[in-house]
Order: C-alpha cells, then structure tokens, then sequence
C-alpha cells in the first residue's frame, strides 16, 4: 500500500505565530563616539531552528548563532551627522520578518577630527594588526587650481609599478606614534622621482647625462616607520605613499587629506608640491 507525506502542521503551530513586536532591536552606546552595541532579541516560543542575521548598514553582515539573540559590537566611521541603517532579519519555520534601526554619527565625528581619520586609517584602536591600504586609480599629477586635470598618471607609469605596494597603518595605542608599514610587490622595486637618482647604484642616467624616471631595486622601507595626524595633514616618517618625489621623502613625507571615507583617502603631497596626488583604498592584508 502507498503512503504520503504531509507537512505536520501541528508542529508549527505549537510554536508562536511570527509578529514584529517579538523582535526588540536596539541600539547603545559604546565605549567612544565610534562604536555602538546592537542587540537583536526574540521573544516568543518556536519549535524548530530560528537566527537572526544583521546588516549593518556600512557593508558588514553578522550571523547569530541559531535560538540565540544577537548581541556585538561594531565599528562605524562617516562623517558628522551621516546616517546609517541598520536591519536584523528573523527567520524561522513558520516565516520571517525584518526589523530597521536608524541612527546618525554624533556630531564630534567630523572631517578633519584627527581622532575620525586615525580610526578610519587603523581600522580602531584595538586592531592590533593594523589596517591594510593600497594605491587608487585616482593617484597622479594633478593641475591643484583644477583636481579633475590629470598632467601624468604615475599611477600606470612603468608597467603600473606602484600598483603592487601596500600600506599598513597600526593604531597609536599599539606604538606611540602610530606604526606605518610599506609593502612591496613582488618584484622589490619602489618608483621613483630622478630627483632620486644620486641616491641609489641602480639609477638609470639617459644620454643627455641626466637622471631618468626609474625604478630602484634596492630601496628597502625601513621598519621603524611611523605616522601621526597633524590636524588634517597625514605625517610619515621614513616614509612615503607609492612614489617618492625628492630625497626629503625619504625622511618624512606631509599629505594634505581632502576627503575620507571608509572607502577611499584623498591626499595630496604638501611636502614638495601639491599637485602630487594620492588615492588610498582599502585591501585584503
């Protein structure tokens, strides 16, 4: 004799009926301007497995672990009075529902706060590994009365040779001012500007007996790099983004930041001239 199979209606209905008011979502605050704790908890009785899962709002998805609420910690950064929502995402046998929070940087959290720009460099003050960034398409020389005018892309000169590099910023709470490491591609090589070239064996001299635009295959970044916030003005000390413009750069280098954002740093070279213009994006370590 055939059998059939029907769902057990009985067994969800043993359990709640799912309504909004059984999600509380809150938000509190955190230990600085910067940082909130989000709770997610479920009131009800359910059979079966039930999870929360969050969006923040700034890219980051969080799971709860199944029957249990949903409480973390996070890191946001923005600009002052930028807004932000945030949703949790019930789900269970018997359906799902979603819960928005809204909420708005305080006003402390402004562009040119040193405090904004080291968390959004670090990635916080207790990212002891530090936060990896690499050179953006917007990087080259640029006409400074008129941004948008690019007069040499640097950026893909010499194969794109600057491409490959990294940059580690580490917190001021793991080093007292803040570590700074540059990471080389594979190839070791670090562009430089002619300006350079007395400095190093390997510099190329052209015909006319002058220094050429080259790439150093032995420059090698010091370890005890450092950096620091001079009200807008990113400082490394033996240091430099990418592309070293004159034999200073390699004691210390000033960058003017014109904007920041979790996504991107835009800075411009006031150690030498600011039509040296660099573009920040973040990457994997």
């Amino acid at each position: 004799m055939a059998t059939s199979c029907f769902p057990d209606d009985n067994f969800t209905m043993k359990g709640d009926r799912l309504n909004d008011s059984m999600l509380s979502f809150t938000q509190t605050a955190g230990s600085d301007a910067y940082t909130f704790t989000l709770n997610a908890n479920l009131t009800g009785t359910f059979n079966g497995m039930w999870s929360v899962i969050v969006a923040t709002g700034d890219g980051r998805i969080v799971s709860g672990d199944p029957n249990q609420p949903v409480t973390f910690t996070h890191e946001y950064m923005g600009f002052a009075g930028e807004s932000f929502t945030a949703t949790a995402t019930f789900r269970a046998m018997n359906g799902s529902f979603t819960r928005t929070l809204e909420f708005t940087l305080p006003s402390d959290n402004v562009r040119d706060d040193p405090a904004s720009l080291q968390y959004l460099l670090t990635g916080g003050k207790d990212n002891v590994a530090g936060k990896t960034w690499q050179l953006g398409p917007w990087t080259s020389m640029r006409n400074p009365a008129n941004r948008s005018e690019i007069w040499w892309n640097f950026f893909t000169a010499e194969g794109g040779q600057i491409q490959g590099d990294r940059f580690v910023f580490v917190p001021n709470s793991i080093r007292p001012s803040g570590g700074f490491t540059h990471i080389l591609p594979a190839n070791g090589g670090s562009f430089m500007n002619e300006a350079l070239g007395p400095y190093f064996a390997d510099a190329v001299v052209d015909a006319e007996g002058d220094f050429t635009s080259w790439v150093t295959q032995l420059y090698t970044p010091p370890t005890d790099a450092t950096w620091s916030i001079d009200g807008n003005v990113l400082v490394i000390n033996r240091g430099f983004l990418g592309y070293a413009i004159a034999p200073s750069d390699l004691v210390q280098t000033r960058y003017r930041v014109l904007e920041f954002s979790p996504n991107r740093i835009r800075l411009v070279n006031v150690s030498t001239w600011d039509g040296w213009a660099f573009e920040l994006v973040p990457t994997a370590p």
